[in-house]
């Protein structure tokens, strides 16, 4: 049995939403400002780099110590040291709160640009106060070195805090201020030499940091705005697609709806007249008979009058599904409108095997139907014609049929008959 079905509706096209990188959660689009996003972009990376920040102040630290503890006096040097570790626990909790912090719960990114900078701040001075401690305990051979743990501590932040200028210079011009305040209390030639050089560096240092800042935040523009291209392109190219794919699905629909009915999905009349001329080639090759079985559903008007036609549709639908089901493979079902159906039967070898698929048919339809709580029994009346026995043309054979089924009607429905010529057609044939 040959089946139709409409086709299905347009698939949905996704929108790809993409899994976002770690800084994304500052915002997923560039329809926001631009340098706000890149200043939450810059202050993520510093976040990023707060690991490998907090590691190179341990490491110095413990350099530290090993040099204080000779000049200064323990309790000092023990007091410097747990200090400086609080502060760089109050680091790594900022930190772990900055890439904990999700849904309501987030904190704008200027708020944790001011944390950054102010525990920097204090950070910066606290290592300023390691310098003053050895400036003012410590014997001339010990400045240098000073003044290269303080360099090397500006060195590094230009890595790990170059992003964002503002907490560079929070943490670098406190330890510079401070080295620069004990050198100058020390006085002499070298102290003043070490002022000059440090000030050279620091104004070296930070003219680096503004040139990385730029680059940094121009790859970070860069960024966001082909970012917002791609996002812009994967949008359009979904809207194409699905305003395509619905265009297709319309076409597809409406190429249905030239060769189906609408309401049950089964061939139209236009259809089953093509599938009829094909039926009439196969039995030219390989002989036997084609039937045309006309349909009447008995007693559907009252189920409309009474019900409604929502229901009458619903019922269409159901008995439909059941004629389909009550044919043989390569027979076919199409709606000729309202409450009646045509079947295509081919390659039938005689009138006892049509009337097992009418009686088959019969007693499908006959079983009741639940609509709106009720049980709903309507059956059916069929007329039969016959290839090559009462005509060779498909308007002709569904006329016989019809006048076949008006007979049964006539009888008193829930049956079948085959159509039977009187004398005055069989005289006009044989005319």
């Amino acid at each position: 049995m040959q089946r139709s079905s409409p086709p299905g509706h347009a698939r949905k096209v996704e929108r790809r939403a993409g899994a976002p990188a770690p800084d994304e959660r500052l915002a997923d689009s560039l329809e926001g400002d631009l340098p706000s996003l890149i200043r939450a972009e810059r202050i993520g990376l510093v976040f990023r780099n707060t690991r490998s920040a907090l590691l190179g102040n341990l490491l110095v630290a413990f350099l530290g110590l090993v040099i204080l503890w000779p000049h200064v006096a323990p309790a000092i040097s023990l007091v410097w040291i747990l200090g400086l570790l609080t502060i760089l626990t109050i680091r790594w909790r900022i930190k772990r709160a900055y890439v904990r912090q999700t849904g309501d719960h987030r904190v704008s990114m200027d708020v944790w640009g001011r944390r950054l900078f102010v525990v920097l701040i204090l950070n910066g001075f606290w290592w300023g106060g390691f310098s003053l401690l050895l400036l003012v305990h410590a014997d001339a051979s010990q400045i240098g070195f000073v003044s290269f743990i303080v360099g090397g501590m500006m060195s590094a932040a230009v890595a790990t805090l170059g992003p964002l200028r503002s907490v560079y210079l929070g943490f670098t011009l406190p330890m510079i201020a401070c080295l620069f305040g004990g050198l100058i209390w020390r006085g002499g030639h070298e102290s003043w030499f070490m002022v000059s050089f440090a000030a050279a560096f620091e104004i070296t240092m930070i003219a680096t940091v503004w040139q990385i800042s730029g680059i940094v935040s121009r790859n970070i523009e860069l960024r966001l705005q082909n970012e917002g291209l791609v996002r812009s392109l994967t949008r359009i190219n979904a809207e194409l697609a699905h305003e395509i794919e619905e265009r297709r699905d319309a076409e597809a629909r409406s190429a249905f709806l030239a060769t189906h009915d609408a309401l049950t999905g089964l061939p139209n009349r236009r259809m089953q007249e093509d599938r009829f001329v094909q039926a009439l080639g196969h039995v030219a090759r390989g002989g036997g008979l084609v039937a045309i079985l006309f349909i009447d559903l008995d007693r559907f008007k009252q189920v409309n009058d009474t019900l409604g036609h929502a229901a009458g549709d619903s019922l269409l639908r159901v008995l439909a599904g059941r004629l389909r089901d009550a044919l043989r493979s390569g027979d076919s079902v199409c709606r000729q409108g309202g409450d009646e159906f045509l079947v295509l039967l081919v390659d039938i070898a005689d009138r006892h095997e049509i009337a097992a698929v009418a009686q088959r048919i019969i007693q499908s339809l006959r079983d009741p139907v639940e609509l709106a709580g009720e049980q709903i029994q309507v059956g059916c009346s069929i007329g039969i014609s016959l290839y090559p026995d009462d005509g060779d043309d498909f308007e002709l054979l569904v006329s016989r049929a019809d006048q076949a089924l008006y007979r049964v009607k006539h009888q008193g429905r829930d049956s079948y008959r085959f159509f039977v010529a009187d004398r005055r057609q069989r005289d006009g044939e044989r005319s």
